[in-house]
C-alpha cells in the first residue's frame, strides 16, 4: 500500500542506486493485466521506490501470476544521452517471467533487452504463508525502539531498502507508527489476513518504544475500522 511506502521511505533519494546515481529519478506509468487504462506518475522517485509493491507481490500466496509493465521516463531533462527503461512483469513459458528493456537515444539509438525467470518462492507444504518468528520477549527500554520494529520487519541490515527505513525525521516517527499500527487485522478488510499474519503485526508492534505503544493503545489504532486495507478504500475502479 502506497501509505506504508511512504512512512517507511520518507527520504525516497536514499532509494537511488549507485549505478545510476543522480539520474536515478523516474516518472512511472504502470499498466496492470487487467486494467483497462494505465496510471501515469508524475512525481519522479528512484527505480527501487517504483518497484517495492510490485516485487511484493510475488510473496503472495494465491499463487496466481501477475502481470504488470513499468515504463520508466528520466525526469531530468539534462541528461546528454537520452534513455528509458522497463520492466515487464509476465507468465512466460510456465514461469513467471520479469523483462527489462533499456533505450538509449540520442545518435545511439540503441536498444538493449534482458529477460530471465523469477525463481517461484515455494513454502514448506505444512506452512501456507509467508512468517516472521513471534516471540515472548517484553520489549521494554532500550530494547523496545522503532530499529527493533524495523529490523523485524526487514532483518537485513545491508539491504538498500532497509538503510533507507532510517531515514524518516522525528517529526516523521508518529506517521510510521500509525502506518504499521493500522496493517493489523480488522474486521472491515477487504483483503483476507489469517490469524498468525496478525499476529505477526501484533509482535511487531511490541517492539515500538513504550511512548508508540502508549499512543496506539489510546488511539485504539490496533483493529480500527475505515482504514487503508478496508472495503471502502478499496472498491473497484469502475473503468477496470
Amino acid at each position: 500500500m502506497p501509505h506504508i511506502k511512504e512512512a517507511l521511505f520518507a527520504d525516497p533519494k536514499l532509494l537511488r542506486l549507485p549505478c545510476l546515481q543522480y539520474s536515478d529519478n523516474f516518472t512511472c506509468r504502470v499498466t496492470k493485466l487487467y486494467a483497462k487504462k494505465p496510471t501515469n506518475h508524475t512525481t519522479p522517485a528512484p527505480l527501487l521506490w517504483w518497484l517495492w509493491g510490485e516485487l511484493l507481490d510475488y510473496l503472495d500466496p494465491s499463487g496466481f501470476a501477475k502481470g504488470c509493465k513499468l515504463e520508466f521516463t528520466p525526469f531530468c531533462a539534462t541528461i546528454d544521452m537520452p534513455y528509458t527503461i522497463s520492466l515487464n512483469f509476465r507468465y512466460k513459458k510456465d514461469n513467471d517471467n520479469i523483462e527489462l528493456t533499456a533505450a538509449y537515444g540520442g545518435p545511439y539509438d540503441e536498444q538493449r533487452i534482458f529477460d530471465a525467470a523469477i525463481p517461484r518462492f515455494d513454502l514448506p507444504e505444512k506452512r501456507k504463508y509467508v512468517t516472521l518468528s513471534i516471540d515472548q520477549t517484553t520489549y521494554e527500554g532500550e530494547s523496545s525502539s522503532l530499529d527493533q520494529a524495523l529490523d523485524y520487519l526487514m532483518p537485513r541490515p545491508g539491504n538498500t531498502w532497509r538503510r533507507a527505513m532510517t531515514a524518516f525525521p522525528t517529526e516523521k516517527e508518529e506517521t510510521v507508527v500509525v502506518a504499521l499500527a493500522r496493517t493489523c487485522k480488522a474486521r472491515d478488510d477487504r483483503f483476507f489476513m489469517s490469524e498468525p499474519q496478525d499476529e505477526q503485526c501484533k509482535n511487531l508492534l511490541k517492539r515500538f518504544p513504550a511512548e508508540a505503544k502508549e499512543y496506539i493503545s489510546r488511539e485504539k489504532l490496533v483493529g480500527k475500522e475505515g482504514g487503508s486495507y478496508s472495503y471502502s478504500a478499496n472498491r473497484p475502479d469502475p473503468l477496470d
